[in-house]
């Protein structure tokens, strides 16, 4: 028999835009309330996906709390009992007191069924100190079932049936808000109940006479959960006085009526899907988890980079750190040997140094490589240095190699020896190298990178799609754009 759950709406007030956790909860509870419980489970399944994708607590909450009573209803308790309390978590997380009301009841009738009544008595004092339920008929109702749920549960049987007749004392003087079905149903519960135990304490006489009048009221209120659970009270009660065909009927009825109510091929159906959601929940959460642990990883190594001391025991991050201070080093001693060229030049007599190059601006493209004085070679080398280090040079898509020799009056052959011989690596590369360093000034300036996208950036360097300049970065600085910019 399960015990129906509510949400305070004080908390979260109900959504006027129908949403889809909102559509799906309203279609399951229809389908719960028609006890069609695989079914009903489906769209608890689906509702609580829309509820987790689109933050709706609430229907969450809800969701979790059927599923708990789905579960009860068909003996799993320990799932039930799973569920309950992630649900009590986010009630205690909210301070919603019904809602942890309502988790502490199931838990305890919970834990009385599965046989666990130490449990059972740790959640009913819970319970009882909650403030809501303690001037109010509906939770003194209850208080009071758990409490004969606790006494059945330590084989007290008699003791357990006066109090489930206290609770339907109290089912019958509240009015559950002009809800008669309701309050029918709560009735039904304590009738139920009490039959049960008779059945257990083998009084066939009472077993038959509450039977009788569960049998009357399940049909009054539609329940054909309780109707199974009177015909096999019934079945029960006249196997003791050894009427055999009364039993078979009411046996018959029972397995008839239960069927339709615990489809289980249906409901293990169902539960395979929940579990497949769990699945998917869990590796969610997982990448979530390093989602966050990949960030605190970044703030991190931007702390290493400033104070190398402060991360040495984090060995991830310290290889992190070091790689990027290598490249960093290796970046700034080709600047320096760059600069150094340069000055070399600049220091020269000027006469001598223009009669020079004057003399050897065109290198004939018939020369051969061994005719090349490395004089010339460190002209050419000037040259390049000084194209590639103008931004409007390099920043054109199409900048290459040829417009490279151009640019340098020389040829393809000469221009590519000596990147080849100076820096140990082809042209591509060089000129990848330089518009990564200008990308990277663009990103480490906090006004440049408020104002430019990751797209505006590459582009502004030369690059035309994302890929290709992801490739390039990651090759010059040993990461991606989108991490350097973090870091």
């Amino acid at each position: 028999m399960i015990c129906f759950l509510s949400v305070s709406s004080s908390v979260f007030p109900m959504n006027p835009r129908q949403t889809e956790a909102y559509r799906l909860q309203i279609k399951a509870d229809s389908l719960f309330n028609l006890e069609q419980f695989p079914l009903a489970l489906e769209y608890y399944i689906k509702g609580l996906e829309a509820a987790e994708r689109d933050g709706e607590d609430k229907i969450y909450m809800h969701c979790t709390g059927y599923i708990s009573n789905i579960y009860d209803a068909f003996g799993d308790y320990k799932s039930a009992i799973a569920y309950l309390k992630k649900g009590l978590k986010m009630a205690q997380k909210y301070k919603l007191q019904d809602m942890m009301g309502n988790y502490l009841i199931n838990l305890v009738m919970a834990c009385c069924r599965q046989g666990d009544v130490e449990n059972a008595k740790y959640y009913y004092e819970q319970s009882k100190i909650t403030p809501l339920l303690r001037n109010n008929n509906y939770w003194k109702y209850y208080l009071q079932y758990n409490k004969a749920n606790i006494l059945k549960a330590e084989g007290k049987h008699q003791e357990a049936i006066k109090a489930h007749e206290e609770a339907l004392d109290y089912a019958n003087i509240t009015d559950f808000n002009g809800d008669v079905r309701r309050k029918n149903l709560f009735q039904l519960f304590q009738e139920s109940e009490i039959g049960n135990l008779y059945v257990q304490l083998r009084n066939h006489d009472k077993a038959r006479e509450w039977g009788y009048i569960c049998t009357e009221h399940s049909k009054k209120v539609n329940s054909n959960e309780l109707l199974a659970n009177a015909y096999k009270m019934l079945a029960e009660a006249y196997r003791m006085t050894g009427n055999a065909d009364s039993t078979d009927k009411y046996m018959s009825l029972y397995v008839a009526v239960a069927d339709s109510v615990y489809d289980r091929k249906s409901f293990y159906t169902a539960q395979s899907k929940l579990a497949e959601y769990e699945d998917k929940l869990q590796r969610t959460r997982v990448v979530r988890l390093w989602y966050i642990i990949g960030l605190i990883g970044a703030v991190l190594l931007l702390v290493g980079i400033l104070l190398f001391l402060v991360i040495l025991n984090n060995k991830r991050l310290h290889a992190a750190q070091r790689m990027l201070i290598a490249k960093t080093s290796e970046l700034e001693r080709q600047d320096r040997e760059r600069q150094q060229l340069l000055n070399r030049y600049l220091t020269k007599e000027t006469a001598k140094n223009t009669d020079f190059i004057e003399e050897n601006t065109s290198i004939d493209e018939s020369n051969d490589a061994c005719q090349i004085s490395q004089e010339q070679k460190d002209i050419l080398l000037k040259r390049i240095i000084e194209v590639l280090s103008d931004i409007n040079n390099i920043s054109k898509p199409d900048f290459n190699l040829n417009m490279l020799a151009e640019l340098t009056e020389s040829n393809t052959k000469y221009v590519s020896m000596v990147i080849n011989e100076t820096y140990n690596k082809n042209f591509k590369s060089l000129l990848n190298e330089y518009r990564c360093r200008e990308a990277s000034h663009l990103l480490r300036d906090e006004d440049m990178a408020a104002a430019y996208t990751m797209q505006a950036v590459y582009e502004a360097v030369g690059y035309t799609n994302a890929t290709s300049f992801i490739r390039a970065f990651k090759a010059v600085y040993g990461m991606t754009p989108s991490t350097y910019k973090k870091l």
